[in-house]
């Protein structure tokens, strides 16, 4: 029988919560600055740490909030909490007023000192392997938001719903170059948020390309551009 910190390990055997791609950096800041935690107050630990861009990751918490209310914290880097070791550290001072609902917040940065390392959550013993799915799961979420920045930033021309808030008008269609009803970031995103596990998200996310369309030429690139960032090897 595994120990619980070996359970916990396993994420760093993970390809989602792999450091991402070389070409990732030339799109996002420098990732020596700081680290960003994903904290769970129901479980009191951190589920998550990325280096690379604090409002992805606050976006990623917004996704996730059909399965969990969270908080992003912005950590000094020389906090020691890392992505295979994050589910045993919590924090040491007073989150604030109580959540009331399911929409994460971002809060004031954590200090070396008030990361803190406890151990895995004790009422999760039971279930780590659940656990460590459901902080897998969390990382393919953030590494999906993090794609689809760089492919809307690449290739939406047609953003309708954007520029409609500024006008009187009602918007006929919010579909981009892909030809879907609401643009392509818009369904991969209900998806990952209606999903609980990624093998259901990336069979949807699949299916996305199957479907008939008028526009096989941006589909394509769509698909080659998030084959390349997301699911590469």
């Amino acid at each position: 029988m595994q120990s619980p910190q070996a359970i916990l390990n396993q994420i760093s055997r993970s390809k989602w919560a792999r450091p991402p791609p070389a070409h990732f950096s030339q799109y996002y800041g420098n990732k020596e600055t700081s680290n960003f935690g994903l904290f769970i107050p129901g479980l009191e630990r951190f589920i998550l740490i990325d280096d690379l861009d604090l409002w992805s990751v606050l976006h990623a918490a917004k996704l996730l909030s059909s399965k969990f209310q969270s908080l992003v914290f912005p950590m000094d880097n020389e906090t020691p909490v890392f992505t295979h070791s994050c589910l045993n550290y919590g924090i040491q001072r007073n989150i604030g007023f109580p959540i009331i609902n399911q929409t994460p917040l971002l809060k004031e940065r954590l200090t070396l000192h008030e990361v803190v390392k406890v151990g895995p959550p004790i009422d999760r013993l039971d279930d780590l392997e659940q656990l460590v799915k459901e902080q897998e799961y969390c990382y393919f979420v953030l590494k999906t938001v993090q794609a689809l920045r760089v492919i809307d930033g690449l290739y939406t021309n047609l953003d309708n719903r954007f520029y409609a808030k500024f006008f009187d008008v009602e918007l006929l269609y919010n579909e981009d170059e892909t030809g879907i009803p609401n643009g392509f970031v818009a369904e991969v995103e209900k998806i990952i948020y209606l999903s609980s596990t990624i093998d259901e998200a990336t069979k949807q996310i699949e299916n996305i390309f199957a479907r008939p369309t008028s526009k096989p030429y941006f589909m394509n690139i769509y698909k080659e551009k998030l084959t390349e960032l997301l699911f590469h090897d």
